[in-house]
C-alpha cells in the first residue's frame, strides 16, 4: 500500500481485465494517471471498492434496484453508473470535500467491486477511495495478464501485481441506474438476458397452508416495499419486485380465512382474492429470499430444494404463532407482529 499512500499507480488483476488504481485523496495521483491514460482531467474514473456494503459511503441513499444488483452481482463483472439525488450529492461533496469531483460528475459515480482476491485484499486495506480505469494505452485492448501490462506501460506505472491471467479476459457490463431503472451502457461479461433475471427481486412468504400467516404477510410485505418505492402496491411489477406466499401443506386454491381477510381489512389491505397455493421446487427456486414462519418450515423447504437453504429465514427468531381457530383478536395481533417483524427483517436485508 506504500505505493498509493504515496501517490502512484499500481497495476492490478480482476476478475475481467487488469485495472490501473490510483487514490484522489493522494496529490498528483490521479494527474500521474491521466497521463498514463491520455485522460482529460474533467472526466473521473470508475471508483472501485473492496465489498458491496461500501455502496453506501458513496451513494448514501441507493435506489432499491443497485440494492438488489449489488446483492446478486458483487464482487462481480458488473460496473453502475448511479444517479445520485440533490441531497445526496450535497452530503457527499461535504464528506469528500476536495475528491469530489474527482469521484462524481454530473451528479453520478460510477462504480466497481471486482471479484479477485488480490483486488479485493488490496481495496479493503486502503483506508483511502481507489478509482480505476483497465489498464491500456488509448486504442489498445485491456490488458488480461501482467505480461501484458508491462509491455504497454513498463516502468511507468510504479507496481505491478501479478494475479495470473484474468478468468473472463472480457470487460464487465456497465449499467446506468436512474429512478430505479436501469440502461445498458456497455454489454459485457453479464448479457441483457441475465441482467434481467438479476435485476427481478422475488420474495415469498411461506407457512402452513396459506390461508392465514402467510397471505397476510404477503400483504404486508407489499404495503412496506411499496410505501419504500413511494408507489402503489400494484405498480410493485413495474419495478421487477414480486411478493409471493406458499404452504408448506397448502390444498391448491383455498381462499385466506375470514379472519385473515378481517385482520387485513382493517388496515386498508384486501386479501380476499387470495388462493391458496403449494410450496414447489420451482416457487423455491424463483424466489431470492424466503421468509418462514418456524423452523420446521425451513426444514420443509431445504429437504425439498437443499440449495435454497441459505435463502432462507425466519420472519422472527421465536417463531409465528398460527392463529388458526382462534379469534379475530388473535388474527390482528398476529398480523400486528408479523407487520414489525416484515419490516425489521427488510431493513436487515437492505439497509
Amino acid at each position: 500500500m506504500d505505493v498509493l499512500h504515496r501517490g502512484g499507480v499500481v497495476a492490478f488483476p480482476t476478475e475481467t481485465v487488469y485495472g490501473l488504481a490510483a487514490s484522489p485523496a493522494v496529490p498528483g495521483a490521479i494527474a500521474k494517471l491521466n497521463d498514463l491514460k491520455l485522460r482529460p482531467s474533467n472526466k473521473p474514473y470508475t471508483l472501485h471498492v473492496g465489498s458491496p456494503e461500501k455502496l453506501v459511503d458513496y451513494v448514501p441513499h441507493p435506489p432499491w434496484i443497485a440494492q438488489i444488483l449489488t446483492r446478486k452481482t458483487w464482487p462481480g463483472p458488473l460496473t453502475l453508473i448511479m444517479e445520485l439525488s440533490e441531497t445526496d450529492i450535497a452530503e457527499c461533496r461535504m464528506k469528500f470535500k476536495t475528491i469530489f469531483d474527482h469521484l462524481y460528475h454530473e451528479n453520478t459515480i460510477g462504480l466497481r467491486c471486482p471479484d479477485h482476491p488480490a483486488s479485493i485484499a488490496m481495496l479493503n486495506a486502503f483506508d483511502k477511495p481507489i478509482v480505476a480505469p483497465s489498464a491500456n494505452p488509448v486504442d489498445e485492448p485491456p490488458a488480461t495478464d501482467a505480461s501484458q501490462v508491462e509491455k504497454y506501460f513498463g516502468d511507468r506505472v510504479d507496481l505491478i501485481l501479478d494475479g495470473g491471467p484474468s478468468r473472463y479476459r472480457q470487460s464487465s457490463t456497465v449499467i446506468k441506474i436512474s429512478n430505479n431503472d436501469y440502461e445498458i451502457l456497455r454489454e459485457g461479461i453479464i448479457d441483457k438476458r441475465r441482467l434481467e433475471k438479476l435485476s427481478t427481486f422475488t420474495l415469498l412468504f411461506v407457512c402452513s397452508g396459506n390461508t392465514c400467516r402467510s397471505p397476510m404477510a404477503q400483504a404486508l410485505g407489499q404495503k412496506f416495499i411499496a410505501e419504500k418505492l413511494h408507489c402503489a402496491i400494484e405498480e410493485l411489477s413495474n419495478h421487477r419486485i414480486h411478493i409471493l406466499s406458499a404452504g408448506t401443506f397448502a390444498d391448491r386454491g383455498m381462499p385466506a380465512s375470514e379472519s385473515a381477510v378481517f385482520a387485513m381489512r382493517r388496515i386498508g389491505l384486501d386479501i380476499s382474492g387470495h388462493t391458496s397455493r403449494p410450496v414447489t421446487p420451482a416457487l423455491v427456486e424463483q424466489a431470492d429470499l424466503i421468509l418462514v414462519m418456524s423452523w420446521a418450515h425451513k426444514d420443509f423447504i431445504c429437504n425439498l430444494v437443499p440449495t435454497a437453504c441459505s435463502r432462507i429465514k425466519l420472519l422472527a427468531e421465536t417463531g409465528v404463532a398460527d392463529p388458526m381457530g382462534g379469534s379475530d383478536q388473535d388474527y390482528i395481533q398476529c398480523a400486528e407482529f408479523m407487520e414489525e417483524q416484515i419490516e425489521a427483517r427488510l431493513k436487515e436485508e437492505f439497509e
